[in-house]
């Protein structure tokens, strides 16, 4: 309702009709100090890149605040939230935050600036309650459709990526009745030894540098016997 200088506040006539309604609007009022949720979105973010610990970001809420005549006022940026990653023991999932990215920031009860700095245990810093400066970033909410994806469905997974696939490990087994791999351009294999364990078949030709044996007889260096003009026929190679 408005005062005598026209400013339009939180307050309702009826907050002002009894005692009980009065208490009321001083504890929503506090109540609404506190922050507990926000949709924000990141406009920096503070990530080292690679392998390397998780980073954080700056976001800025989403809802604009209102003024008692209801005038929108934009949220400050908020500095230095760390941000969840997908993580358990030695296992993760590194996918950083970008800067655009929507997600939701939520408030700790209490002060984390010395755990944030001892990743342990630690008493709060200081005695702020539900402050905007203790959120932790949550991503992954109302943004672009993605270029580079995995993709879980009903007729199993699809992985994409518009650059390079790099997979490292001791050993990589890939176990399936059939294994097909389509190259537009050729496939290169870089190893000391190849051993197929089957048959060999191809469609086009079969070229080695420097022999090809088969049955311990060298297609390079083995001899023919029986050798003859007309229209006999050699022996078996030696």
């Amino acid at each position: 309702m408005p005062g005598n200088d026209g400013y339009y506040g939180s307050q309702q006539p009826e907050n002002t009709s009894g005692d009980y309604n009065a208490i009321a609007f001083v504890i929503r009022s506090i109540l609404a100090e506190r922050n507990h949720v926000a949709l924000v979105k990141v406009v920096n973010v503070d990530a080292p890149g690679g392998l390397a610990l998780a980073g954080t970001v700056d976001v800025q809420p989403l809802v604009n605040q209102l003024d008692g005549q209801g005038n929108a006022i934009p949220h400050g940026v908020v500095n230095g939230l760390p941000y969840v990653r997908a993580q358990g023991g030695m296992n993760a999932i590194i996918l950083d935050p970008q800067v655009g990215d929507i997600g939701l920031a939520v408030f700790c009860d209490r002060d984390i600036s010395s755990v944030q700095a001892a990743r342990d245990f630690a008493n709060p810093a200081s005695a702020r309650r539900s402050d905007m400066a203790d959120g932790v970033y949550i991503g992954g909410l109302l943004n672009a459709i993605p270029s580079q994806y995995v993709m879980f469905t009903n007729d199993g997974i699809k992985i994409v990526s518009p650059q390079k696939i790099v997979m490292q490990a001791t050993e990589i087994d890939l176990i399936a009745p059939t294994i097909s791999m389509q190259a537009s351009s050729g496939v290169t294999i870089t190893t000391p030894k190849v051993q197929v364990n089957g048959d060999l078949e191809s469609s086009g030709t079969i070229t080695g540098d420097t022999d090809v044996i088969g049955g311990g007889k060298s297609l390079k260096s083995h001899k023919h016997t029986g050798v003859a003009s007309g229209t006999s026929t050699s022996g078996p190679p030696q």
